[in-house]
């Protein structure tokens, strides 16, 4: 069943055609790596800024509004951001800025390792970073601006992490027990697991939210992926019984599972990442290409031709 979601689906890629390629990164990627980290060493929050007035986050006024470490159009209130890893690992956890053309800056300069780490920010849940690692079966919290990174080894498959409600939601693929997925919930220390768990009804892949809800990516086996509808509840997310079909135009064209997605506040809409079943079982699947679409089923132009292994929110 399609939900009637219906906000305009406004196209992040305004320059049709442009590419943020990972196998072989422009110019502009590779001065942003270089200059990594810049925005945490205190520079957006030098003197000039004090002279700004507090609020919402101006853009083009080259003062760091709303005193979140970003300024203009390095904060995502006024550009479409997202964390981004890569297929083989990535060298640093970097953010995707789109506008006014897809490149990437540090965030958190160690390296992500080829377990395929996906990863959410929400400094409004904690001042860290955290990932979930296919293989390596842990959960990962990173605090951003420093401070020590500790992990959590768990006993089960850790696909994807985002938050909901005031939790941190961990993804596990399929719990054989179970017979399907689960939402694992956490405290904002990465570390305290709350019950219950939450099913979901097949293979679990990913998960995003817009604040209101939560969307959840999953495989029916056999079946095209479908993302599930979940709502806030005092025991964890409820699921809402409301599936929504991924759109036509990506189904058409064999971009059956949906990977991973992300909500890009800024515009509202969400950013997917898109495969081709092949070899790979659907919950190890990269991201063969990346798309904005919406739930009434408008598909936006491909943003990037390379392989990402996940994409999640930053929101500083």
């Amino acid at each position: 069943m399609r939900a009637g979601a219906a906000a305009a689906l406004v196209v992040v890629c305004a320059v049709a055609g442009c590419r943020a390629t990972a196998e072989a990164p422009s110019d502009d990627m590779a001065a942003d790596l270089g200059a990594g980290g810049e925005d945490l060493a205190g520079d957006d929050l030098a003197m000039a800024d004090l002279g700004c007035p507090v609020g919402p986050e101006v853009c083009g006024n080259g003062c760091d509004d709303d005193r979140n470490g970003y300024t203009d159009d390095d904060d995502p209130a006024c550009t479409s951001q997202m964390l981004v890893t890569l297929e083989m690992g990535s060298p640093a956890l970097w953010r995707l800025v789109l506008e006014p053309q897809p490149h990437v800056v540090v965030l958190d300069g160690n390296p992500i390792s080829t377990n395929g780490g996906m990863a959410t920010y929400d400094a409004t849940f904690a001042p860290a970073a955290f990932l979930a690692f296919d293989a390596g079966k842990l959960v990962q919290r990173t605090p951003i601006g420093g401070g020590a990174t500790t992990t959590l080894s768990t006993m089960y498959s850790t696909r994807d992490v985002c938050v909901f409600n005031g939790e941190l939601i961990v993804v596990e693929p399929n719990n054989l027990p179970a017979g399907s997925g689960l939402l694992h919930r956490f405290k904002p220390d990465g570390q305290t697991e709350l019950l219950p768990a939450v099913k979901v009804a097949s293979v679990a892949t990913a998960c995003s939210s817009d604040g209101t809800m939560l969307y959840v990516a999953r495989h029916p086996v056999p079946g095209d992926s479908v993302i599930e509808v979940f709502a806030k509840g005092a025991s964890g997310p409820v699921d809402t019984g409301v599936a929504i079909t991924l759109p036509d135009a990506l189904l058409n064209a064999t971009y059956t599972r949906l990977v991973d997605l992300v909500y890009i506040k800024k515009s509202g809409t969400f950013i997917g990442l898109f495969a081709i079943p092949g070899a790979s079982p659907d919950n190890g699947l990269d991201g063969q290409v990346m798309a904005p679409f919406a739930f009434d089923g408008g598909v936006g132009p491909f943003i990037d031709g390379g392989v990402w292994h996940g994409v999640g929110e930053f929101m500083p």
